[in-house]
């Protein structure tokens, strides 16, 4: 958790409105004060805890709880989920999976994690998902460890540019949640270019690719 909260401080600071970072996982209200206070401006997690929930409700923070069954998913989203990350969605199907749960919740706002690739990112998008949670297809843990980041994110993001505009608009209750914060949405345009929370596996933190 410490050397988490740093990368949160550091990144916030580094890059001010260029990027939205968030936390994960945050399994416990103790924790998800603790991140908020570091800068994080959104909260994930693979499970829904409640008082996670009504916490970042309570300090008007975006909050993603996880969940799996259509019966997690809306308990989760009545608890006040911002969204529900469908964790581990590729368990259970990847994309037809995520589309037989639009099916009876179209009016919840679902994204996927776990198992999401550049190969299957579009049929999660065509699935309905309105956010991809990507981890190790997008950052190549290999290539970091031996100092290659930067010829691999750019490789990398370069081909993830068309998922980007195929994304969308963002989820309507998230819109209202960043509308005062200190980082602001903005509009999309036709081709659904704009800056999205993503978060990176271990240090919660992301970013779209720039153009």
């Amino acid at each position: 958790m410490p050397e988490a909260l740093s990368v949160i401080s550091t990144l916030v600071e580094r890059f001010d409105e260029k990027v939205l970072v968030g936390a994960g996982s945050v399994l416990d209200a103790d924790s998800a004060s603790t991140v908020i206070a570091a800068g994080a401006s959104f909260v994930t997690s693979p499970s829904c805890d409640v008082e996670v929930v009504k916490y970042c409700n309570a300090t008007d923070l975006a909050v993603f709880p996880g969940a799996l069954t259509p019966t997690e998913i809306l308990s989760a989203w009545k608890a006040g989920a911002d969204m529900v990350r469908v964790f581990p969605c590729s368990a259970l199907g990847g994309p037809s999976y995520l589309k037989a749960l639009k099916a009876p919740l179209p009016q919840i706002d679902l994204f996927p994690s776990g198992g999401v690739t550049l190969q299957n990112a579009a049929a999660f998008i065509d699935a309905g998902a309105c956010v991809l949670g990507v981890g190790r297809d997008l950052v190549d843990l290999t290539s970091l460890r031996e100092g290659g980041w930067i010829a691999s994110r750019n490789a990398r993001t370069s081909s993830w540019n068309w998922c980007v505009m195929l994304a969308g608009t963002c989820p309507r209750r998230h819109r209202r949640r960043w509308a005062g914060a200190r980082y602001r949405w903005p509009e999309p345009v036709a081709d659904g270019r704009g800056r999205w929370p993503v978060y990176g596996s271990g240090a919660g933190s992301g970013h779209r690719p720039r153009y």
